[in-house]
Parts: C-alpha cells; sequence; structure tokens
C-alpha cells in the first residue's frame, strides 16, 4: 500500500525559513496521565509533553489531510518528527493495529535553514489512524508539531472508492468493477477498487482488494511464479503469520502485493494489489518560469512559486528515465558553468549557491521507476 507524496515539501521549507514550524504561534494546554501520555479517543495515545496546538489550516490542505475527518493537532518541544513517528509505530502495534502505509520521512536544507516531514497510517479492522508530523531545524525554536486523525482508511487517504463483502464470507460474484492491471488469482472476486485521482499520472497508484477461498500461501506461489512470466522480478518479500508481502518491479511498473489469511474479522483469504505505472508523459502537465536550465529531455510534472518577503522561491519537478547521479551530475556542470558554488554533492543531492545573484539551487533525484527530479530556486530577499 502506498500514500501519494503531497506537494508539502515546499509550504515546510518556507515555513522552517521564516521560522514557523516550531512553537512560535501555538498555543495549547500541556496533555498530562499516566506514564506522562494522554490519549486522543480513549484509545489512540498523545506523545508524552505534548500540548494542544493550533496552526494554520493552510497545513492540512497542503498535507492532503482530508477536510471531513475530525483531527487533533499537538506541539512537543523535546522531541524529533522521527522520535514522534516511531513511537506511534510501537504504541499503535501495541494496540492491535498495523502500519499499512508512510510516506517516509523527508529533509530538505537550504542555506537559511530547513524542514523535516513524514506520516504513518495504521488500520485494524475497519477503522484507520493516520499520524502526520513536522518541524524545522537550524534556526531558533524547534518541536514537533503533529496531526491524529481516526477515520475509515479509505477516508484518510482521501480517495475515490468502492468497498464491498462482509465479514462472513465472499459475495457470489464481483462487488464492484474497475480496471484489472494484472492478471486476476482464478476464481478470485473483486471487492474494492480504489483510484488515485491523479491516476494514471507518475506516482500515483491503483487498488484494488480480491477475496478468495484458496490458503493464502497457494495464492502467494500463484502470483509469485504467474508475474515472474510475465516478466515482473522480486524486489523484496516477507512473510509472517499474518500474511505475506511482495514488492515488484517491470520497466518503469511498481506492484505491491499483500496476501492475507483469514482471520477472526473474514473467513477467507484477502488479496490487496496496488499498481503504479509510472509512466511520464509525453510532454510537460504543467508550465512555467524556469529560472535554471532544465534536464535534457525531462518533462514538467509539478510547478509551483511563492513570494518570500522580498524574493521568491521556485519548485519545480520534472520527470526523466535517466539515473539520479546522471541528473545530479549534469546539474553541477551547468551549475558551475553558470558561476555557482556547488555546496553540496551526492548521488542523489545537490546544493549550490550563487552570492552576487542572491540565489541558491538545490536539486534531489530520487528513482522509483522513473527520476523524479525536483529543482528549488530560492532568490532574492537577502537571507
Amino acid at each position: 500500500m502506498r500514500v501519494r507524496r503531497e506537494a508539502l515539501l515546499l509550504v515546510l521549507l518556507l515555513a522552517a525559513l521564516a521560522g514557523c514550524a516550531g512553537r512560535a504561534g501555538g498555543e495549547g494546554e500541556g496533555i498530562q496521565g499516566a506514564g506522562g501520555a494522554s490519549s486522543v479517543d480513549g484509545e489512540v495515545p498523545v506523545y508524552r509533553g505534548s500540548e494542544v496546538y493550533s496552526p494554520s489550516s493552510i497545513y492540512m490542505r497542503v498535507m492532503g489531510i482530508p477536510e471531513d475527518v475530525e483531527v487533533r493537532v499537538y506541539f512537543v518541544e523535546d522531541a524529533t518528527v522521527e522520535e514522534v513517528l516511531e513511537w506511534y509505530r510501537r504504541e499503535m502495534e501495541d494496540r492491535g493495529y498495523r502500519a499499512v502505509d508512510e510516506v517516509p520521512v523527508v529533509r530538505v536544507s537550504t542555506p537559511q535553514g530547513g524542514a523535516v516531514w513524514g506520516a504513518v497510517f495504521f488500520e485494524r479492522e475497519n477503522r484507520g489512524v493516520a499520524v502526520w508530523a513536522y518541524g524545522a531545524y537550524g534556526q531558533d525554536g524547534g518541536g514537533t508539531v503533529y496531526y491524529v486523525a481516526t477515520a475509515p482508511m479509505e477516508v484518510l487517504r482521501g480517495e475515490e472508492s468502492a468497498v464491498s463483502g462482509t465479514a462472513e464470507g465472499l459475495p457470489a460474484s464481483d462487488a464492484v468493477e474497475g480496471e484489472e492491471p494484472v492478471e486476476r488469482y482464478p476464481g478470485a472476486v473483486l471487492l474494492a477498487y480504489e483510484k488515485e485521482r491523479e491516476y494514471p499520472a507518475p506516482g500515483a497508484y491503483l487498488e484494488l482488494t480480491y477475496g478468495t477461498r484458496d490458503a493464502a500461501e497457494d495464492v502467494a506461489a500463484w502470483y509469485r511464479s504467474r508475474l515472474k512470466e510475465q516478466g515482473w522480478e522480486v524486489v523484496e518479500e516477507s512473510a509472517s503469520r499474518y500474511g505475506v508481502e511482495m514488492y515488484f518491479a517491470r520497466g518503469s511498473e511498481r506492484l505491491e502485493m499483500s496476501v492475507y489469511p483469514p482471520d477472526e474479522s473474514r473467513a477467507y483469504t484477502e488479496i490487496e494489489v496496488s499498481y503504479a505505472p509510472n509512466r511520464l508523459p509525453e510532454s510537460d502537465l504543467v508550465e512555467g518560469e524556469e529560472p535554471v536550465e532544465r534536464y535534457p529531455g525531462a518533462v514538467m510534472l509539478e510547478y509551483t512559486t511563492v513570494g518570500m518577503g522580498g524574493g521568491r522561491m521556485v519548485s519545480i519537478t520534472y520527470g526523466t528515465y535517466d539515473e539520479p547521479a546522471q541528473v545530479i551530475g549534469w546539474y553541477a556542470e551547468r551549475l558551475q558553468d553558470a558561476g555557482f558554488m556547488v555546496m553540496e554533492r551526492s548521488s542523489s543531492v545537490l546544493s549550490a549557491v550563487k552570492p552576487d545573484a542572491g540565489m541558491a539551487v538545490q536539486v534531489t533525484a530520487e528513482r522509483d521507476g522513473y527520476t523524479q527530479v525536483r529543482v528549488e530556486v530560492t532568490s532574492g530577499g537577502g537571507g
């Protein structure tokens, strides 16, 4: 299962530069309880030492938190984003939840400071819990702001969905209809179909749930063999008493498959399929002024520009099938030729500045079927 990375990166970076991601601007009442922690609704815990917090509603919109769910927001001064999310993983697992999705923790740095953010989604039977967290570093203030929401999982994801089936058994035929990107297990019925609104854009997923009366190990073995015949490569696989998780790749395509045996909530084997084609469009999806030269052959997927003080920040996301190290090497050469000084360089990150022009550039390149290239340019406004 996957959650699309929302366009939070830019807003959090701006918040970090302005010193807004820390405690300033938040007022609240300390949360106390046994062991220094309390709970949101008698079941979902609250991280020790937290205070109720009231941030701007723009953060919820940018992080993709649905508007129709109840959300509690907290601030904790002496904990990092990683510490808060890892604590929730342990606490929720102890309460019988399993982590079904996440937004991996991301750090973004600039000469003015930086931001860090991530999220984890949990599920138990039909109940979903999500925790989003963000913070800033390299400036005055600090700490972590985090959001806790409870709702059915499809609501937390903000996806279009159709779900059917019962805990007692399987329907005689498909309960819903939808596109099926991979061959269906023989005799299985389609119970749920979810398509992210951006699908089939790069990074967007199509998710399906099937049910069968066959044993989970037989289902997993069939898919493992069948997909291999169709050119899919097993990237990773794990098994436990809760089921089998398999990850496949074929060119730019990505496929995640989970097979769960019957349990107390259902009398059949459940098959969850998440598919991302990751095919880049032939032309740009958006348009906008490009302050630095574009990588050859890349297509523009996202474009945002925001004024900040006397300057502005432009954030552009491109897509290419070339490797991240090749992209970073090209940008390093081009920026140096343009008079920039490289401050940091790895196989996936490049930071450069041009003091006389008041410009800072950060390039990140991540591979997942295709290479996503994010170029962020800060100009003007001093520092």
